[in-house]
Formats: structure tokens, sequence, C-alpha cells
């Protein structure tokens, strides 16, 4: 594989040191909402090309070291059987012992963290809004049945929170077991792996946040290790009848929990025609069901969605070109005079200096003056790729400080970042109290006292980066290519679905519960960059 590697590895390097070198020119104050003289990009100078070619060179020689290394005869991954077969026992008792580990957040935090995006969702789950899907409708649709069974509002949440908990303490005391049994861990790794998951107040914390990204996060995770066990087992365990039933449920989940699921389940689908074309059972099995999952949400979120009137606002999915397209107002770009009127219906002209922010659009698009009716229609389109052809290096600069903390090395703010919960504002009041929503309310408490349980229950904790990891997660798609496990590729597909539709549309520089499933399958990337080779 030596040489064979080289020039893959080589691009690979070449990749990792620009994204080094670039991250140190951001010029970052405020990242959520400072303006174009606070966030901008520093001038490259000669000598960054000289810093390039000694970290190129450097990453080329780690990485030819590391391969070298993995390149050691080690045991493969258990393929055979369902992962379950036997441990069912043990999968329950993981699973209660993770609920009852971060059962203390939800007595702290009760009935769990409210979201101004959960609170939208719940207003029209209660008929104050109409439906609309900037948060998805099943979202929307399954608090609405909590409300019905609930009866009121605290109940509601509650009864939502206890689902999300006992969905994600699923997932996680399956994912344990799965690497227990294709790993053959002992009961010293399983412990850890319980810690890890159970005692972390990142993994507690998501677990009673009431927004979409958990329970999608969950079946991310589950999803992936059918996958994993497709590739293993070449196909066969598309056969089993468990598998059967929770592949194409996950499927539907993940398209339409939450809408970005559309890149993983798309990502996964084209990954799999090569070896549907080319050995076709089970891989030929999954990819129709992919086709048929993509299908129906094709139907469902345009002739059905449409048919009842419910729509996706533009300045969700498009907040990145949005953005672009207000960097290049804001900096006096390059414009015909219909863009240049496009642009002014949207926000007067002048106002674009003040109201674009380098690394979020959300103050954009919130802006009093901000005219969302603009956005319907063909113009918007048109528009962006007129001024991007135009503008190509005004772009770049809007995506590269709108996106990097997804692929940047060497922002503090991103390596020893702590806000998750904190940076989605909840609504809890600290104290307890009451928010009122139409003519009732959602009462919040806590049944511990604060201070001491206030910092072992904080409300952020430290996580792993996303730009690092994901960075890992290519790193081992790499590997497994060179080492001509392409089908190991598959467990991985769903992670750089959900990375490359960040990359081309967050609205936002960085939250990590925007990829807590590719965070909480980093133990599953590290077993296949150790083993995938033998497997």
């Amino acid at each position: 594989m030596e040489k064979s590697a080289r020039v893959p590895r080589l691009i690979f390097s070449l990749l990792l040191s620009a994204a080094a070198v670039f991250g140190l020119h951001l010029h970052i104050v405020s990242p959520y909402d400072g303006r174009m003289g606070e966030n901008y990009i520093l001038p490259f100078a000669w000598t960054d090309l000289l810093l390039l070619a000694l970290l190129t060179a450097l990453f080329t020689f780690l990485l030819g070291l590391l391969f070298r290394l993995l390149g050691r005869g080690r045991k493969g991954l258990y393929a055979e059987g369902p992962c379950l077969a036997g441990q069912a026992g043990r999968f329950f008792l993981i699973l209660l012992l993770l609920f009852l580990l971060w059962l203390p957040y939800l007595l702290r935090y009760f009935p769990g963290f409210l979201f101004q995006d959960s609170l939208n969702s719940l207003q029209q789950a209660m008929g104050l809004l109409p439906l609309n899907n900037r948060n998805p409708i099943l979202f929307t649709l399954f608090l609405r049945l909590c409300l019905r069974l609930a009866g009121g509002l605290t109940g509601a949440c509650l009864l939502f929170t206890l689902f999300q908990m006992l969905c994600m303490a699923a997932a996680s005391s399956y994912l344990i077991c799965w690497l227990r049994v294709r790993a053959r861990l002992g009961r010293g790794w399983v412990a850890v792996l319980i810690a890890l998951y159970g005692l972390n107040p990142y993994v507690a914390a998501d677990s009673i946040a009431m927004w979409k990204d958990p329970l999608f996060s969950a079946a991310l995770v589950v999803w992936s290790l059918l996958l994993a066990d497709l590739a293993l087992s070449q196909g066969k365990a598309a056969s089993r009848h468990s598998w059967l039933v929770f592949f194409p449920l996950l499927t539907l989940v993940l398209l339409f929990w939450r809408n970005n699921g559309f890149c993983s389940v798309l990502a996964v689908a084209l990954l799999l025609l090569v070896p549907a074309l080319r050995r076709g059972g089970g891989f030929r099995r999954a990819l129709l069901l992919c086709g048929a999952g993509l299908l129906v949400w094709a139907v469902v979120t345009v002739p059905v969605y449409r048919h009842f009137g419910i729509g996706t606002p533009k300045e969700e999915s498009g907040g990145m070109l949005l953005n672009q397209m207000a960097r290049v107002a804001a900096y006096g770009g390059e414009m015909s005079e219909e863009e240049r009127a496009y642009l002014d219906e949207l926000l007067p002209l002048d106002a674009y200096p003040e109201a674009y922010r380098p690394c979020c659009v959300d103050l954009l698009k919130w802006d009093e003056r901000f005219d969302y009716s603009a956005l319907a229609g063909p113009r918007f389109l048109r528009t962006w790729a007129g001024l991007g052809m135009k503008n190509p290096r005004l772009y770049l600069e809007a995506w590269a400080l709108e996106s990097y903390g997804f692929w940047t090395l060497t922002r503090p703010e991103i390596n020893l970042n702590t806000a998750n919960i904190s940076a989605g504002a909840p609504l809890n009041l600290p104290d307890g109290g009451e928010l009122p929503v139409g003519d009732t309310a959602i009462r919040f408490r806590s049944f511990l006292r604060q201070g001491i349980w206030s910092r072992l229950l904080p409300m952020d904790f430290w996580s792993l980066p996303l730009g690092p990891l994901n960075w890992v997660v290519l790193l081992t798609g790499l590997y497994l290519l060179l080492c001509g496990k392409k089908t190991l590729l598959l467990p991985l597909a769903p992670s750089l679905g959900t990375v490359l539709g960040l990359l081309a549309a967050t609205p936002i520089w960085y939250l990590p519960r925007y990829e807590a499933g590719v965070q909480f399958l980093a133990p599953l990337f590290l077993l296949l960059l150790l083993r995938g080779k033998e497997s």
C-alpha cells in the first residue's frame, strides 16, 4: 500500500495543512454577533506558503508512520450474527444504568431544556401558529401527540424528555454492546464506555434538551451501526428480520426528523450503488430501502406539504447563500443593476454593512427591515449565482467565516468550546417559575438544591471539537479506501453526509449539537481505523 498511498497521503496532508494555516488568519472577536470590522480574514504573505509546505511535509511523514503502524497484524472486527444475540439482558441493564445516570439532570432542570425553536413547535402543535417546516413537521406532530397523552404543557414536555432520554440511552447501550461483540472488548472497556456516555455532562444535558438534534443523533448512531453490520457481513445482515425492520424505520426518522437528514441518506445511497450493482443481495436491498425512503421524503416534502400549505423558509435552507450575497452588498462588490435592485429589496443596501454578520446569518435575517417575501421564486438562486460569478473571492470568504468551526484545527473557541445548551438560549427559569404559552404555561423547577448540584450538573461541558473530529473521519475513510475496504466506508457515510450538509448550508460558525451523532460515534471511527484493515 506504501507506493499507492503516497499521492492520496500528500493531498490529504496538503488539505489539512491549508485548514490549519487558514485558521490562523481568521480574526474573530465575537463569533456570533461580530461585525465586519471585528470578524475578518487577515492578509496572507509568502511566509504562509513556507508554513504550508512545512506542515504538509510534517503531516505526510506522520501519516506514513501512522499507516505503517496501523498496517501491522491485528484481529479484525467480528462480523457474524446479530450483536444482541445472547446479551439482551446486558443491553437493557446498560440502558437502565445510563438513564439513571442522566436522571439527576432532569431533576435539576425539570421538565427539560426548552428553547425558542421547541417553543415554536409547541405553539404549532397547540394550533397557536400555522404549521411550518422550519422545524420538521414530524417533530411538531410528535409534540402534539405528547400534548394529547399528557393533557398539559408541562406534562407534555416531561413526556417528550423521558422518551428522548430512553431513545438516547437505547442508542448508546446498543453502541456499547455492538463494540463489545464486534471488537471482543472485555468488561473493563465496557465499563469505560458506560462511564464515557453515562457520566459525561455533555451527553446528559443533551438528553434532556427539547430540540430535534438529540433524537436525530440517536437514530444516526444506530443507523451507522446497521450499515457497519451490512459491510462486515458482506450484505448478509440485510436478511435479518431485525435489520429489515430498523433500517427503513431509521431511514425515515433521519429524513423527517431533521431537514438536512437528506444529506446523510443520499450519501449512503450513492455509496451503495457500486456494491449493489456488483454483488447485489443485501447491498441491493439496502439501496432499494434508501431509494424508497428518499422517494417518500420527496413526495411528502413537496406535493403533500404544498397541498397543506406547509412551507420551508428559504432563509433556513439558504442561509449560507444569503450570507454570501450579503457580504457582496456589505463590501460593495461587483453587481448588475438588476442584482443591486434585488439586494435592496431584501434589505436596504445601506443597511448591509451594519446588519451583515460574517460568522452567522441569524441577525441578518432577523433584522426588522429584512423582507422575507423577496426570497420566494427563482430570483433568489439566480441572483446568488450571478453574484458568485462576479465575486468568487467574497463568496469564498463568506463561506469560510461562516463554516470554519467545522473544518479548522487551530481555533481555541472551537477546541475549547463548552457552549452547547447555553448557545441555544434555553428559556428555563433558573430558580423556578413558569413560561406562558397561550392560555396555559410551562412550569419549570428544580427538585435539587442550587449550589453544589449546579456545579455537579453543569448546563454546558466540553465536547469533542468538530473540526479535528471531522478530519479524523476523513482520515479513517482514506485509510479504509487505501486498504481496499471500500464497503467499510458505509458506516462513515452518514457522518460524512451530515458534515457535507453543514459545510454547504450551516447558518452559524459552530454548534456542537449539529454533529452530536458524529461525536457519539467516535469509538466506532477509532475502531475502524485500528482494525478495519483486517476485517
